[in-house]
Formats: structure tokens, C-alpha cells, sequence
């Protein structure tokens, strides 16, 4: 069979409309969700003549019957609790990656959430992030550069996520 997506794309980052040209009453279709931050995502895979959908997550295959086109959508996961990842590499040099995620609140659609960085000293060395932001799995990158712009010294800094009563706060190292 030939299955393409629209524009004859063979991969898509963000979902699409695939075409099916074959005579075969079922198809079998074999996926891998492989790009991060893609591991806290669900993809759903649809047949808009039922509106049946099934969701695809990791690798795997799914058996549909025939029709000449499917929908797929990526949707985000909504974490359950609010949470501050070890940053990676540590210790990093030139860039690190800080993950935290941010859960459902059942009266704002949008969090007031913000990410420190700090000396030793508990200096404010730069903000990563003080605005309104949605629920869902977050990554940022710091490039070890202070407010101005300027490069840090080697050694340890703290970074601080709060939001709504959460504070949590975990030590990285800056290495020249």
C-alpha cells in the first residue's frame, strides 16, 4: 500500500491528514514516537468517516479498517502534580536543560509559574521564566550566561520553580 501524509511528507512533527491508496479491507499501521519532549505526548490517530480514534504512544501498530484517510493529532498530557527535574547535563558547560511540569488547576486555564537561577549567596543571577504558562511538561535551556548576558563563573548555582504554594528548588554545576 502507499501511505503518505498530505504534501507527500513521509514524518510529521505535529500531525496531519494521511492518505491511503490500496484495495486491502484492513490496514496495519506501524508508528514510532521518538522525538523529545515527545515521551509526554499522546498522539490520536482518527478515521473521520466513524470518528473513531485510537492513541498511539512509544512504538507499536495499529490494525484499522480501510478508508481512504486518517486524521493525526498530537495532544498534550496534563501532568497530575507539579514537579522540577534534575537539569541535564550536569555538570554542563556550554548549555544545560532544566524540566519541571505544571499540573491542571481547576480554576486558572493558565499558571503563574517562575524559574531562578541563584548563587550560592542566594543572589538572583537570572530569570528563566515569570509569566503565565499552561499545564503540561516544560523544558528550558540555560546557557550559564547571568541577566546581562555576561558568562558565570565555574561552580554551583541554585534553580527555584514556584507556582501556586509550590516551591521547589535543586542545585546544578557550571564547569569552564
Amino acid at each position: 500500500p502507499d501511505v503518505r501524509f498530505i504534501d507527500d511528507m513521509k514524518v510529521s512533527a505535529d500531525g496531519g491528514t494521511i492518505l491511503l491508496q490500496q484495495g486491502n479491507p484492513t490496514t496495519i499501521i506501524t508508528y514510532a514516537i521518538t522525538r523529545p519532549p515527545d515521551n509526554h505526548r499522546v498522539w490520536t490517530l482518527t478515521d473521520p468517516s466513524t470518528n473513531e480514534s485510537h492513541e498511539l504512544k512509544g512504538v507499536g501498530t495499529v490494525e484499522l479498517p480501510t478508508t481512504n484517510t486518517f486524521h493525526l493529532h498530537k495532544l498534550r498530557e496534563i501532568p497530575e502534580a507539579y514537579s522540577l527535574s534534575q537539569n541535564y547535563p550536569n555538570p554542563f558547560n556550554p548549555t544545560t536543560t532544566i524540566s519541571f511540569s505544571i499540573p491542571q488547576n481547576n480554576v486558572e486555564t493558565r499558571l503563574i509559574a517562575s524559574l531562578h537561577v541563584y548563587d550560592l549567596t542566594g543572589r538572583l543571577v537570572k530569570t528563566l521564566l515569570n509569566d503565565n504558562i499552561e499545564p503540561g511538561y516544560h523544558s528550558l535551556i540555560w546557557n550559564g550566561t547571568d541577566a546581562r548576558g555576561n558568562p558565570v563563573a565555574s561552580g554551583m548555582y541554585l534553580y527555584q520553580l514556584k507556582s501556586y504554594g509550590f516551591v521547589k528548588t535543586k542545585k546544578l554545576v557550571f564547569l569552564k
